[in-house]
C-alpha cells in the first residue's frame, strides 16, 4: 500500500532523476546562463525591423520569455543540452530585434553554443563583434539580413567546428586574407552563403572540399574564376551570378570531371565566354542551369539533351547562333527554357 511513509519504486526512481538532474544542472550554470539571455534581451526593443515583411511568421520571442521563470530552457528559440542544461541554440530568426549589438554582448558568455540564428532582424549598421570569435563551439550560424554592417571581423576563420555560414547582407565587407581563410580553414564548413557581402577580390583556390552549397553572387569578386572548383566532390549548388568582373572561358574546362552531385550551376550575368562544350551534357545531375547574360557564342550542342534531369535552362542574352538541337526535346523534366 502506497503511503507517505513507504515511497514507491516510481517514487524512488523519480528522486533520483531529480538528485541527478540538479546534479548536472549546477545553480550557478542556470543563473549565469539565465542572467545572459535576459541581458541580451533587453538590449533590443522588439517594435519591429525592417525585414518583418520578409517573414512569413515574425514576431518577438523574446517578448514570451517569463522573467519570473527559473527555466529558460523552455523559452523561445532556446535550446538546451538534454542533460547538461546549456544553452546550445538560439534562434531568434524574424523576432523584431531592433537596436545596437553591443561589442561585449551578453551573448558572448553563452560559450557552449553551437547554433545562432539571429536573421532577419535590426541590428542598426552594427559591426560585427570581433568577440563572436570566443564561440568556439558554433556549429551553424545565421546572421544574414539583419543590418549589420563593416568588415567582417577576421577571428571568425578560427571558428573551425563551423558547418553552415551565411552572412548575405548589402553592408558587409570581406577582406581577401579572411575570405582565403575562411574558405581554406573551415574544414568542416559545407554551406556557405556570402550573397551581396562586397569582397571585391579574387576567388581563392584552396577551397575546403566539404561544401555543398557556394553562395558568392554579387560580391564583386574578380579575375578569372578557378575553375578546379567545378571538381569539389561534394558541391550541389554554385552560384556566380552578379559578378560582372568574374571572368571564365567553359571551353578550359572539362565538364566530363564535374562532381556527379552538382544540382544547381548560375553563372548569369558574369563574363563568361566562349562555347557552350560538349562536355556540358555529361553533367547528368544538373536541375538548373542559369547561364544569362554572359558572352556565349556559337550554337547549343546536341549533347545538351543528356541533361535528363534539368528542369530550369537560362541561355538568354548570349551570341548563341543556330537551330535548337532537336535533342531538348529528351528533356523531359524541362519546364521552363530561355
Amino acid at each position: 500500500m502506497r503511503n507517505g511513509l513507504n515511497p514507491t519504486w516510481e517514487d524512488e526512481n523519480r528522486w533520483e532523476e531529480e538528485k541527478s538532474s540538479r546534479r548536472l544542472r549546477p545553480k550557478d550554470t542556470t543563473t549565469n546562463e539565465r542572467l545572459a539571455l535576459l541581458q541580451f534581451k533587453h538590449q533590443f526593443s522588439s517594435t519591429g525591423s525592417s525585414y518583418v515583411s520578409t517573414c512569413c511568421a515574425a514576431y518577438s520571442k523574446t517578448s514570451l520569455w517569463n522573467e519570473s521563470s527559473s527555466d529558460y530552457c523552455i523559452w523561445d528559440g532556446v535550446t538546451c543540452h538534454d542533460s547538461t542544461g546549456h544553452v546550445i541554440g538560439l534562434d531568434l530568426t524574424c523576432s523584431q530585434l531592433q537596436g545596437t549589438f553591443n561589442q561585449n554582448s551578453s551573448l558572448f558568455q553563452l560559450h557552449h553554443l553551437r547554433v545562432l540564428n539571429l536573421a532577419f532582424n535590426n541590428f542598426s549598421g552594427s559591426l560585427i563583434p570581433a568577440e563572436i570569435g570566443w564561440l568556439k563551439n558554433l556549429v551553424q550560424r545565421n546572421l544574414s539580413f539583419s543590418s549589420f554592417s563593416g568588415r567582417v571581423p577576421s577571428n571568425i576563420s578560427y571558428l573551425v567546428n563551423l558547418v553552415s555560414l551565411d552572412l548575405s547582407s548589402t553592408s558587409l565587407q570581406l577582406d581577401e586574407m579572411t575570405f582565403t581563410n575562411v574558405l581554406g580553414n573551415l574544414t568542416k564548413l559545407e554551406v556557405l552563403s556570402l550573397s551581396s557581402v562586397n569582397i571585391s577580390s579574387k576567388m581563392p583556390l584552396n577551397v575546403s572540399s566539404s561544401l555543398t552549397y557556394l553562395d558568392v553572387q554579387g560580391t564583386e569578386l574578380l579575375n578569372e574564376f578557378p575553375l578546379s572548383s567545378f571538381s569539389f566532390p561534394n558541391l550541389q549548388t554554385l552560384s556566380l551570378s552578379s559578378n560582372l568582373n568574374l571572368y571564365l572561358d567553359l571551353t578550359k574546362f572539362n565538364w566530363s570531371s564535374v562532381s556527379s552531385s552538382l544540382l544547381e550551376l548560375d553563372l548569369s550575368y558574369t563574363n563568361t565566354t566562349g562555347k557552350l562544350p560538349d562536355s556540358l551534357g555529361n553533367v547528368k545531375s544538373l536541375k538548373y542551369l542559369r547561364l544569362s547574360n554572359c558572352k556565349l557564342f556559337g550554337s547549343i550542342p546536341e549533347n545538351i539533351g543528356n541533361l535528363k534531369q534539368v528542369m530550369e535552362m537560362d541561355l538568354s542574352h548570349n551570341n548563341l547562333s543556330g537551330h535548337l538541337p532537336w535533342t531538348i526535346s529528351k528533356l523531359k523534366r524541362l519546364t521552363e527554357f530561355v
